[in-house]
């Protein structure tokens, strides 16, 4: 198709399709847009554009805008604003939260983790007016347990909740089971208290929980010191259709309590993330029967545990619908994680798309299996390449064309031939970085620039 034609069918194209696919960019992009045209300019004020703000999607963006910039966006678009992130904002204050209430009847997900000026005054303004609010995160932010109180029992029908830290996890817990009516999802981020008598979450929290919304199918628990193998027993037992489970730095947990939500939940479990957790080894994939098989298991996360090559294959081979597998190390050297596990991987998960893996050394055996097998990936992170030759990188390159995202580090193969392989067979290569791979030029990476202007390069 030539360029006169595709300009021809984008300006005849109707303001509704038009209206459809803008919905699909980022606030930044949105922003961008309005300079093309005074058509688009005007449209991109049309009030279906603007159902979600999110601050967070943009690290550069959220700096620059202030409470006057987006108390000018409420104002304007408040009355389809549906969805709003402004996560790590410091500078929003309860005044915009109030305007929020305000002008955003309509909101059904707000997330104000980080932002420390959003106390219970912002709170409770929202609480008053915003009615249809099933999302709610407060975590790191200036609301206190008992303004969080108040709030649940003005907005009793929120389905998902995080909270922790600033207030005290325990009681906003009991909180969220004496006045929540039906919870799905919670993520729970405790810490040890400074005063000795303070109630911290435990077992019994958990077990409370559980027992008060047997439809949980989300829990993400961090930093739950206290909370041991006994309260995962409970959790498959009362919560049958768990889908998601989520565990970091809860250091009295172990492949007894693990195991047990796999054993119960592993046919409705969706996503799976355990970080920190050493007492986590390959017994979590041995029981007295088989491991059972994860049909829709489609995320697997597995950071600075004591699983081995053996146990994330095993778990993979069970899991043939998985798109998301994250593995590495990097607190401590790794010793647990080498690589072994790829082949299997790349054999039974063909559905595979992101695959990430922080440690262990990559060999060309390993890439000619992905290549090979999974040609549809999109994001593929590789560690450490320093055994890989140009062939195995040769063989991801031509195969795996759909890719948008590519790391490589430590690879003395990679050449300005690379980059040149690269720009022709990865046009939609969105992300490269090639961190120590000292073959190549900053003059190798400008010409990879010119004929792909839309990849970000680090090198």
């Amino acid at each position: 198709m030539d360029e006169g034609h595709t300009s021809f069918v984008l300006h005849d194209m109707p303001d509704s399709i038009i209206l459809q696919i803008f919905c699909q960019f980022t606030i930044k992009e949105r922003l961008l847009l309005r300079r093309v045209c005074w058509r688009w300019h005007h449209l991109l004020k049309d009030y279906s554009v603007w159902r979600s703000i999110n601050l967070s999607e943009d690290c550069s963006l959220s700096s620059k805008v202030n409470n006057t910039i987006l108390e000018g966006w409420i104002t304007a678009w408040g009355k389809t604003i549906q969805h709003m992130d402004v996560s790590d904002c410091r500078w929003l204050t309860d005044l915009v939260i109030q305007k929020v209430a305000q002008n955003c009847a309509d909101l059904r997900d707000l997330n104000v983790e980080g932002c420390f000026q959003v106390s219970d005054t912002g709170m409770n303004a929202i609480a008053s007016n915003c009615k249809r609010l099933k999302k709610l995160n407060v975590f790191l932010s200036g609301v206190s347990e008992q303004g969080f109180e108040r709030f649940l029992k003005q907005c009793p029908n929120l389905e998902d909740v995080k909270l922790g830290s600033r207030g005290n996890c325990h009681r906003m817990i009991v909180s969220v089971c004496s006045s929540v009516k039906d919870l799905k999802a919670i993520s729970i981020h405790d810490v040890i208290p400074f005063d000795e008598g303070e109630p911290v979450v435990d077992d019994l929290s958990l077990w409370r929980l559980c027992t008060c919304f047997p439809g949980l199918t989300a829990i993400d628990l961090t930093w739950c010191c206290f909370i041991t193998d006994d309260a995962l027993f409970a959790l498959p037992f009362c919560c049958p259709n768990l889908k998601s489970l989520t565990v970091r730095e809860c250091h009295q947990i172990s492949d007894r309590g693990v195991r047990a939500v796999f054993q119960i939940c592993h046919l409705t479990l969706s996503k799976v993330h355990l970080e920190r957790l050493y007492s986590i080894t390959d017994v979590l994939t041995l029981s007295p029967e088989d491991l059972k098989p994860f049909p829709n298991l489609s995320y697997l996360k597995l950071i600075d545990t004591s699983i081995s090559d053996i146990g994330v294959a095993k778990i993979a081979e069970k899991s043939p619908n998985l798109q998301t597998l994250i593995v590495g190390e990097h607190c401590f050297n790794p010793y647990n994680i080498h690589g072994g596990f790829i082949p299997t991987i790349a054999e039974t998960c063909q559905k595979l798309r992101r695959f990430k893996l922080y440690s262990g050394r990559m060999k060309d055996n390993y890439l000619i299996a992905i290549g090979e097998n999974i040609p549809f990936i999109t994001d593929l992170y590789l560690g450490d390449c320093r055994d890989c030759t140009s062939q195995g990188l040769e063989r991801i390159i031509l195969r795996c064309r759909w890719l948008q995202i590519l790391h490589i580090l430590n690879c003395p193969h990679v050449t300005n031939k690379t980059l040149i392989l690269i720009s022709r067979n990865l046009t939609d290569l969105r992300e490269l970085e090639i961190l120590n791979c000292r073959s190549i030029t900053t003059l190798d990476v400008l010409g990879l620039k010119q004929k792909l202007p839309r990849c970000d390069v680090r090198y």
